[in-house]
Formats: structure tokens, sequence, C-alpha cells
């Protein structure tokens, strides 16, 4: 995503400075294209930095590309790995919340590409299913955890 939207900006650039001589409304546009072009790759560049799922004692905050979904840990019913064989063009930690909805990480999720070679999808299951029994034990532990009077 990050390089797409370099590539965007960069295929920008040499439009803008064919002409800087002329004050036409066409420089003007290609600025303001470009201006857009940038305000979005920083923004990409951004999300991207902040993908992952945040623990706090309050609960579990997924931040994907598009939003951040903010779950108390009563919410929270299980953590486990989505993986749909060959069919489903994602492997990716999933959050199943106790109204049955599920939220998919951005973060932990392995294109199907990379799924099919043996590599990658030893090393992604082997730290996708520690960081899932870490949060099932957290879990787990915040439900056993008195709640205050």
């Amino acid at each position: 995503m990050v390089i797409l939207s370099l590539i965007v900006v960069s295929a920008g650039a040499p439009v803008f400075m064919v002409d800087l001589s002329t004050r036409s409304s066409g420089v003007v546009v290609v600025a303001w294209v470009m201006i857009a072009c940038l305000a979005f790759s920083a923004v990409m560049i951004w999300r991207a930095w902040t993908l992952g799922i945040d623990v706090k004692d309050s609960g579990v905050v997924v931040h994907n590309w598009l939003r951040s979904h903010h779950l108390p840990w009563q919410e929270i019913s299980r953590f486990m790995l989505f993986d749909g064989g060959m069919s489903v063009r994602r492997v990716q930690l999933v959050v199943h919340t106790t109204d049955k909805r599920i939220v998919k990480s951005s973060a932990y999720s392995l294109q199907a590409q990379q799924a099919m070679t043996r590599i990658h999808r030893t090393e992604f299951d082997s730290q996708v299913r520690r960081i899932i029994t870490e949060l099932n034990r957290s879990l787990k532990a915040r439900r056993a955890e008195p709640t205050a009077p």
C-alpha cells in the first residue's frame, strides 16, 4: 500500500515540473493532486505504523487499515486463527465477540500467495499462534479477576 502511494506521488512529479513558468490552471490541478497523494501517503504510512493489537486494562484495541475496534474484555469471547484453506484469500488472527461479531486483524494476516508457500506459512503460524495463546491467557486472567463492588 505504501509503495503504491509512493509510485502515485512520484508519477505526478514529472507532470508538475513540465511547465512551472506558466500559471495555468493545469499546473494548479496537478499541484492539488500531488498534495492529495502526499496526504493519502502520509495517512497510509501512519496507519501502517499503527497496525496491530493493543492490550489494555480496559480491553483490546484492534488497529486496522481503515478503523480501530475498541473491544472491552467483557465483549470478547475468544481469539483464534481464521483459516479457510485454499478457498479463502487470507489467513488471519480474528477476535470473536460475545455478540457473535468477528473482528479481523489486518496486522496479523497472510495473503493466499504467501500462505501457499510452506516457509511463510510455518513462520506465520508459529508467531500468530503464540500471540493468540497470550491473548487468550490475558482474557482468561481478566475473567478470573474479581470485579470491584
